[in-house]
């Protein structure tokens, strides 16, 4: 919907619960239908389509129907609550400048072998949002940033006098990344 902090999401696959909610049932014999509402549920009217959207932002409770289709009974309504957690923001930073130190024995090659990488954390997780919450992992590549694999770490040694950095937000306790 074009916003990743405002609670609503379009892609909740309810039919990822069906084999929780059926345990050791048949699911050859056992219809699940989940709703809105616990009068809904009891009734069997209104299933909802996965993948849902949810109406209620953040935190919205499904109600779920087991029904026996051999003998046409109903084995009890149970309910579950989708939580939708937001993103983590990201504030731009601003770039990193360094000048050629002569570490590597050449000050002439753009090499720097003590980029600090870490300290542009606080930056980019701006003042709404602690350190202690989120993991920052820093990548070559967006793939890598986005896969969450092939971190580099702080300090770092570039290896062209300019390059890109893609950074990895994750939430410590949602796991939701940005």
């Amino acid at each position: 919907d074009g916003s990743a902090r405002n609670g609503f999401s379009q892609t909740i696959d309810l039919e990822s619960q069906t084999a929780g909610i059926l345990g050791t049932q048949d699911p050859t014999i056992h219809t699940i239908t989940y709703h809105r509402s616990l009068a809904d549920a009891q009734n069997g009217n209104n299933p909802l389509v996965s993948p849902y959207s949810n109406i209620a932002p953040n935190r919205e409770t499904i109600y779920v129907r087991v029904l026996n289709n051999n003998s046409l009974c109903v084995n009890g309504i149970s309910n579950f609550d989708v939580i939708i957690n937001p993103e983590p923001t990201f504030e731009p930073p601003t770039n990193l400048a360094y000048c050629d130190n002569d570490d590597d024995g050449d000050d002439t090659n753009s090499i720097i072998q003590n980029i600090d990488l870490d300290s542009k954390i606080s930056e980019i997780l701006g003042t709404s949002q602690s350190p202690n919450d989120f993991t920052v992992t820093f990548h070559a590549s967006q793939v890598n940033a986005t896969n969450g694999i092939s971190p580099i770490f702080s300090p770092y040694t570039n290896t062209n006098s300019t390059e890109r950095i893609f950074v990895r937000i994750e939430n410590k306790r949602t796991g939701c990344i940005n």
